[in-house]
């Protein structure tokens, strides 16, 4: 290998944060709540001149605690980024490569942020965040359903992002 090929995946690997796990970003979903909801969006409360950063410890293979980041970034025309999880703080051009992580769409009503996500094993489902300051605060899910008499669950951890702005 030449010195140049190790110095390229040298530079790659200290300008990004490192990736915990195999995203699958190749996904497409057939998401609805801009379709039943129309757009309903405050860039004030969900900004979208940054990101939203969580973070958070897990207990690796050698059980030790490792940190990890992931984050959550609001875009104008109701669509929303959620990352994947990395093991260092993400860079700049983490932020802006949108590629490792998936996309869903959201709103806002009633002072908090309602987002549409997917998970294989539980199907569609709204997440809902509550909003802080410069903090939003995931409280709780539901089913996908677009009716007034929805039953939110709690939930059972509480996980923060922190708004960090890009200068955008």
């Amino acid at each position: 290998m030449s010195k140049l090929t190790v110095f390229i995946c040298l530079i790659s690997v200290i300008t990004s944060a490192q990736k915990i796990d195999s995203c699958r970003t190749d996904i497409k979903h057939n998401f609805k709540l801009l379709t039943e909801e129309g757009l309903k969006i405050d860039t004030i409360i969900a900004k979208i001149s940054g990101v939203y950063i969580s973070k958070d410890s897990f207990l690796d293979l050698d059980k030790k605690w490792k940190d990890r980041f992931s984050c959550i970034r609001f875009f104008e025309n109701g669509k929303v980024y959620k990352s994947c999880s990395y093991r260092s703080f993400p860079t700049k051009q983490d932020f802006e490569d949108l590629s490792y992580g998936t996309y869903s769409e959201y709103k806002v009503q009633n002072g908090r942020i309602v987002i549409e996500s997917y998970a294989g094993w539980t199907g569609f489902f709204l997440e809902y965040y509550t909003i802080q300051k410069n903090t939003i605060i995931r409280i709780g899910t539901s089913k996908r359903k677009f009716n007034k008499n929805l039953q939110i669950e709690p939930s059972p951890t509480t996980t923060s992002y922190e708004f960090y702005h890009l200068g955008l």
